[in-house]
């Protein structure tokens, strides 16, 4: 499967993207050809922890949601999540409240190099 999404949100309290042979620099490299835009979006609302109520006040997807703007055509998203709690809940509720004209397929890819 080839992922090539328009905006990456992460959702992680604390973003780490050396995985494997991967670097934080080579991630946002990637990005950066991909031509997609990268969003902290814990980093945003000031969420250290898993346990944060923010994560399920609805401010996620507000803050997504303005990330798009006018946006008509947001094009395919990724969202980084670190547990398998947040994958579940995040499958289930962000469909939910993202605002799309199209509507979403939620698919899930798991990291199996390390356990959630």
């Amino acid at each position: 499967m080839s992922l090539r999404p328009r905006w990456v949100f992460d959702l992680r309290p604390i973003p780490c993207f050396d995985i494997g042979r991967l670097s934080r620099r080579s991630v946002f490299e990637m990005f950066c050809s991909l031509h997609t835009t990268y969003k902290d979006v814990s980093g945003t609302l000031d969420i250290l922890t898993r346990n944060d109520a923010s994560l399920n006040s609805g401010a996620v997807a507000e803050v997504v949601n303005d990330s798009f703007g006018v946006d008509v055509d947001m094009g395919d998203i990724l969202v980084l999540l670190d547990s398998a709690e947040w994958l579940d809940l995040s499958a289930r509720m962000l469909p939910r409240t993202l605002l799309s004209p199209r509507g979403w397929d939620v698919r899930t890819i798991l990291n199996t190099s390390e356990k959630l």
